[in-house]
C-alpha cells in the first residue's frame, strides 16, 4: 500500500480558521490606535500654535475663528494649523471663550488660552 503525503480538508480549515481569528484580534487592536495617533498628531499641531494664540490674547489682537479642518487666520500672519484627517476644529470665537477646541475621532482637544496655556486631550 502506498501512503499519501498531505494535509486533509479538516486539517486545513482548522489552520484557515485559526489565522482569521488571529487576524481579526490584531485588526480590532490597530483601530483604536490610528485613532489616538490622529489625536497626538492634532494635539501637537495645536501646540504649535498656542504660543501665538496667547501672544495675541494677552496683546488684545483680535483672534479669528478656525476654518473646520484647519487653516485660516490666527492673528496677524499666524495660520492655524492643519489638524489632519478626521479632526476638525469646533471653537467659534477664541477671543470670548479664552480656549481652542477640536474634536479627533472620539477624543476633544482642548487648548486654554487664558488660564494655563496648555493643550490636553479629554
Amino acid at each position: 500500500m502506498k501512503k499519501q503525503k498531505g494535509f486533509t480538508l479538516i486539517e486545513l480549515l482548522l489552520v484557515m480558521a485559526i489565522i482569521g481569528i488571529l487576524a481579526g484580534t490584531i485588526l480590532v487592536g490597530i483601530s483604536g490606535q490610528r485613532e489616538k495617533a490622529r489625536a497626538g498628531r492634532a494635539l501637537e499641531s495645536m501646540n504649535a500654535v498656542l504660543p501665538y494664540a496667547v501672544d495675541c490674547y494677552i496683546t488684545g489682537t483680535d483672534m479669528t475663528a478656525p476654518t473646520v479642518g484647519g487653516g485660516g487666520v490666527l492673528c496677524g500672519a499666524i495660520d492655524y494649523p492643519s489638524l489632519g484627517t478626521g479632526c476638525n476644529y469646533t471653537v467659534v470665537d477664541p477671543d470670548a471663550s479664552g480656549t481652542i477646541i477640536a474634536t479627533c475621532g472620539g477624543y476633544i482637544l482642548t487648548c486654554s488660552i487664558t488660564t494655563d496655556g496648555n493643550c490636553v486631550v479629554n
